[in-house]
């Protein structure tokens, strides 16, 4: 011991440092590079430390304990390091102790060379390589029992599990509670030490218990430079008032896990008391001694240890604060951006925790090809901050998962020095990946509505049929350019203006209509209104009319809409067509009553059936021709009288010229157009058969002419025949006689002259003629 330190060196046989254990020859353990002649050996008060093991440095272990340890609360204390007495030496260790050597600062001291760090010894080196005799101690170093070493420590040390129960304590800390190992072994230092009455408000063990527990979730040492803890005095019974200084120190595993706490206490109970009484004697007005010095130190290292449980928990505070923050915030170091800090909104949004200390690229190599570390180096070149917003990332959560998309509002904030060089970059964002895809839906849905809006606006214009919207007092909101066509004045002319104004001649009509859907609240389909508008003054309209109310959400009625379809040339042709299925059922009628009229005059004057047939079916012929040549035309149209003449008498004339015709053409009505062609067609069969054309050298002429009258124009018809047989008046009025009588004088008010001359038949017929 020199000071206070403990100095050691070496290693035990046996007993090496296990693979990735962090040892003072670890290069994680900052060296002290400073000539031999300006290392000075540093005084200990809770701990001895050496610029080879830094008072922050945590012991580190392997992760997997030797094969025959087993849980704490299954050892014995023989299992340890050493007896409740310190015999038994050779006993077998089943926690080595490479494990715990780390934590006890390890420096070597010698008359006749200079400080060796364990380390350089370790390795078989020499800092001081102008001193050969470095060398020469590494075989006595190497037969250093460190078991012996740890043992003979003035100062008190128990090892504690991560349940904070002891496993083990040297002599030292044994005689300093004054208690035995069995009864310590096993029990967590708060049953083994209980607070009792003495410490009634539990302030004593709550600050020994935060300790600790800073040192299992910091994986950090922590040190107390004063507490106050009773400990029994005589049995379990009387508690004796001591203070403590106390350091605890953290052994890690492999995964930097805390394994074990190794408590290293310092009973300080003569220099409380000291400060006490050179406080009393201050009081009293007494000169001050070397207790008052010894005092004033106390005094101060509890000043310091206040001020540093304040600062922690400030810390503390400021970290959860850091660690909750809702948005993302993370601390890169260095040019390589090395993660120092990342909140757990970080760790969400990347899908990751193990990130503290690993660089960007590495955690997150998807970035690169997306410009995010060339952007991250800017900011660090550069000094200035970079501001990104809706910033689109592909980041993948889980090495097996597809990249998927976020979108990122966020700040690159250098971390400037007090020298003006960039240490680091502060990065603070949010996700906004939810807003986005909302403004996105939000647009896309704004744009569907547009177009929507857009094609009802264009139906509306372009529709062809009338649209008319009015408010409660029946005035136009909104008219399309249909029903402006329809009513006469332009669109601008409806708008604000009531509906008689506009179309005064449909009030009568079309307003009960509007007031009971303003009643009902109730829409009146397909009504039919007959009226007048501006746009055709005197034109009577047809319209087929909506009426359908236009409510509010809450149900109320706030306008009528109108929907107008213009049916009056519909109505036309409903009603043409209704004439002329009259006019059809009224033809076919007297097509039917002919043929039977013809029928039964055939068969009066024929004896036998060829000869009926073959009168009767040139009659029905001839009807037929004359039906075909009024159906070639419109409806009750009037016909050709050429037309109508050459048709009756195309079976009668011939290649030699016989029948000669002389027509002035002109219409002839519909109504009389068959009943002429029958009698035509009589004339030229009885000639066939009788007449001119029965014989050669007969012949037939024909003539027509309209002539005026003194009661208006009549149409005349002249059918002479010359060269045959004589002819004389028939005994008795045949088929063509009946037929010129009933229809062309009785029912179309003509006239007929018949006269048998000994050339032949002269027959004149007269109709009159509309002007």
């Amino acid at each position: 011991m020199i000071n206070g330190a403990l100095a050691v060196i070496g290693t035990a046989p046996g007993l090496s440092p296990e693979p990735g254990a962090l040892t003072p020859s670890s290069p994680a353990r900052r060296r002290d590079h400073r000539p031999n002649a300006q290392r000075s050996i540093p005084r200990t008060s809770a701990s001895a430390r050496s610029p080879a093991t830094p008072a922050h440095a945590a012991a580190r272990m392997p992760s997997d304990p030797p094969p025959t340890c087993r849980s704490s609360a299954d050892l014995r204390p023989a299992d340890y390091f050493m007896n409740p007495h310190g015999q038994g030496r050779g006993v077998r260790h089943r926690i080595p102790l490479s494990w715990v050597a780390p934590t006890i600062n390890v420096i070597l001291v010698a008359p006749d060379m200079g400080r060796y760090d364990a380390a350089n010894v370790a390795l078989g080196g020499n800092r001081n390589q102008g001193d050969p005799k470095g060398r020469s101690m590494l075989p006595e170093c190497a037969r250093i029992d460190f078991e012996a070493v740890i043992e003979a420590s003035p100062n008190p040390y128990m090892l504690l599990d991560r349940e904070l129960r002891c496993v083990w304590a040297n002599t030292a800390y044994l005689r300093a509670t004054g208690r035995e190992l069995t009864s310590l072994f096993g029990h967590t230092i708060f049953d083994a030490f209980p607070p009792g009455s003495h410490d009634p408000d539990g302030a004593s063990e709550a600050l020994l218990r935060a300790s600790l527990n800073r040192v299992l979730q910091t994986g950090r040492p922590d040190a107390l430079a004063l507490i106050r803890y009773a400990i029994p005095a005589a049995g379990d019974a009387v508690f004796e008032d001591r203070y403590w200084s106390a350091t605890h120190t953290p052994i890690l595993d492999g995964q930097g896990t805390v394994r074990f706490i190794l408590q290293q206490t310092n009973d300080v109970t003569e220099l409380q008391r000291l400060r006490m009484a050179a406080g009393t004697e201050a009081a009293r007005g007494m000169p001050a001694g070397a207790a008052v010095i010894e005092a004033g130190l106390f005094q101060r290292a509890q000043a310091v240890q206040e001020a540093n449980l304040t600062l922690d928990t400030e810390r503390r505070y400021l970290r959860e604060l850091f660690r909750q923050a809702p948005g993302f915030v993370a601390v890169l170091s260095g040019p390589g951006h090395i993660f120092e800090l990342a909140n757990d909104a970080y760790c969400r949004l990347i899908g990751r925790t193990d990130i503290i200390g690993r660089p960007v690229l590495e955690v997150l190599p998807e970035v690169r090809e997306q410009g995010f570390i060339a952007l991250l180096d800017s900011v660090r070149e550069a000094g200035r901050p970079f501001v990104g917003q809706d910033m689109h990332l592909q980041l993948r959560r889980r090495p097996d998962a597809p990249l998927e998309d976020v979108y990122l509002d966020f700040v690159y904030q250098p971390i400037v020095g007090p020298d003006g060089a960039v240490s680091g970059i502060f990065v603070q964002g949010n996700d906004v990946t939810e807003r986005w895809r909302s403004e996105k839906a939000l647009r896309e849905s704004e744009e569907r509505a547009r177009l929507q809006l857009l094609e009802v606006e264009t139906l509306y214009r372009t529709a062809p049929i009338g649209l008319g919207l009015f408010d409660r007092e029946l005035r136009f909101l909104r008219v399309n350019e249909a029903l402006a066509a329809m009513n006469g004045p332009s669109v601008d002319e409806h708008l604000g203006r009531c509906a008689w104004e506009v179309v005064p001649a449909l009030r009568a009509v079309a307003e009960p209509l509007f007031c009971r859907v303003l009643e009902t609240g109730e829409p009146v389909l397909g009504i039919e209104l007959r009226g007048t508008t501006p746009s055709q003054p005197g034109v009577e309209r047809v319209w087929i009319e909506d009426f359908y109310p236009v409510k509010r959400p809450d149900g109320t009625l706030m306008a009528i809409g109108a929907i107008v379809r213009e049916v009056t040339e519909q109505k036309r042709l409903e009603e043409r067509e209704r004439l002329l299925t009259a006019e059809l059922r009224h033809r076919l009628k007297n097509l039917f009553m002919m043929v039977e009229a013809l029928a039964r005059q055939t068969a009066r004057t024929t004896s036998a059936l060829p000869e009926f047939l073959d009168r009767f079916l040139g009659r029905v012929r001839a009807l037929a021709a004359a039906q075909d040549l009024l159906a070639s035309g419109p409806i009750n149209a009037a016909v050709s009288l050429q037309a109508l003449i050459g048709t009756a008498l195309a079976p009668f004339v011939g290649a030699d010229g016989r029948v000669r015709m002389e027509v002035n053409d002109t219409a002839v009505a519909a109504d009389v157009a068959s009943n002429l062609a029958l009698a035509l067609h009589e004339l030229a069969t009885n000639a066939t058969k009788y007449g001119a054309l029965s014989v050669p050298g007969g012949r037939v002429s024909l003539s027509a002419r309209v002539e005026k009258t003194e009661g208006g124009h009549e149409l005349c018809i002249e059918w002479r025949e010359a060269g045959g047989p004589p002819v004389r008046r028939p005994q008795g009025a045949g088929f063509g006689s009946q037929l010129l009588e009933r229809v062309i004088v009785a029912q179309h008010r003509g006239r007929v002259a018949r006269h048998w001359e000994n050339s032949g038949l002269i027959c004149c017929v007269c109709l009159p003629v509309q002007d």
